[in-house]
């Protein structure tokens, strides 16, 4: 059987690694319209453009195309691209979260299949500290309202990154954010850490900048050796600091990259909890945007921090997050909690948008919340 699986995503990758188990299966492709990723391989299995998919299509050189669970919308586009190019609908397989391995049943065997682990997670962050020298109003990780930073030593980041390998098995980018990453004096050592444990790993840590020309020789070396890339997000107060800084990371040479200006702060919380959740996950900016943190596993930063906010304004909005040392969470327990809605998705609405400022004094609860939820 000769197959294609369209988009090179993590869903993608995981039904790959299923595909690959089976010896009545001779090959298998990725296609994906995105140019970037074209000529990327994963186990030796490449990306080709939907053009070059479907010239083998026309010649039988491969028979089938998978379409992994994406949103609805997504899913649509895709089968029309297919449709309008002479695809047949009988050759066009969905493959739904969870019931992909039934779905695929009458494809190939999947019976003696068993998952250790995750194949692959494209973007996972930790959050390196949880105080901010910015203290951004409206910030959704909270860090404008907390007094103490609860920072992660490196000895538990080491645990944490130890019941992560033992779940997860690959990680396209790793970032470090907060708050402010660079307030924590061990970034160094984290790095470290996490090249020990996932070494083909991307590295980020990103940073409102206002902080790297305090960084010390250690956090200099880490990031130059392990090819970590230092992210800048140009925040109002970096304007007119940005050329002196930039000039300081070529001299260090150091990899960075500046982020759009941004000049506005939205917020996205509803309360009330009653949004529609898949409504708004298939919309929701922090959908893709899982995060590790004190052993556990989380969605979307705001699940990870909702603590912070209940603390604060006395609310009860669920955290919904795994316990990675939990035996009973599974890969197949992760990959349905991350690609699904969860409680907290009740509690998010659509996004409003203020001009950028700092938070002073006590915050009020209603300048966190959205009031319009999604129906």
């Amino acid at each position: 059987m000769k197959l294609a699986v369209y988009g090179y995503t993590e869903y993608g990758i995981r039904i790959l690694y299923k595909l690959l188990e089976k010896k009545d299966v001779d090959q298998v492709i990725f296609v994906d319209n995105n140019v970037s990723k074209i000529g990327t391989k994963t186990d030796n299995i490449g990306v080709v453009s939907l053009y070059s998919f479907l010239r083998m299509y026309q010649q039988k050189e491969i028979l089938k195309i998978i379409i992994p669970d994406y949103s609805l919308s997504t899913i649509r586009s895709m089968k029309n691209d297919l449709r309008k190019n002479g695809v047949k609908a009988e050759d066009v397989l969905i493959v739904e979260t969870k019931s992909f391995i039934e779905k695929l049943e009458g494809l190939v065997k999947f019976s003696d299949y068993k998952c250790y682990k995750v194949p692959f997670v494209q973007y996972l962050s930790f959050e390196a500290s949880e105080k901010c020298n910015l203290n951004c109003k409206r910030c959704d990780h909270f860090s404008n309202l907390i007094d103490n930073d609860n920072q992660e030593s490196a000895d538990e980041f080491t645990h944490d990154l130890e019941l992560l390998s033992s779940k997860i098995e690959r990680i396209g980018t790793f970032s470090f954010l907060g708050g402010e990453p660079l307030l924590n004096t061990d970034l160094y050592k984290l790095i470290y850490v996490v090249k020990s444990y996932y070494p083909d790993t991307q590295i980020i840590v990103l940073t409102n900048g206002l902080l790297l020309k305090q960084i010390s020789t250690e956090l200099v070396q880490a990031i130059k050796e392990t090819q970590t890339i230092v992210r800048m997000t140009l925040y109002p107060p970096m304007k007119d600091k940005i050329d002196d800084i930039v000039q300081f990371m070529r001299n260090k040479e150091i990899k960075f990259e500046i982020s759009k200006a941004v000049d506005e702060f939205w917020t996205q919380l509803n309360i009330e909890g009653n949004s529609d959740s898949h409504k708004m996950l298939n919309k929701c900016v922090n959908s893709d945007c899982f995060v590790l943190k004190k052993g556990k596993l989380a969605k979307c930063p705001i699940t990870m921090n909702i603590s912070i906010f209940n603390n604060y304004f006395r609310t009860e909005i669920p955290q919904d997050v795994l316990d990675l040392s939990d035996d009973s969470i599974t890969p197949e327990v992760i990959h349905e909690y991350l690609y699904n809605p969860i409680k907290t998705c009740a509690y998010c609405g659509r996004e409003k948008y203020y001009e950028w400022e700092r938070t002073s004094g006590k915050v009020k609860v209603e300048e966190m919340l959205c009031a319009d939820k999604i129906v």
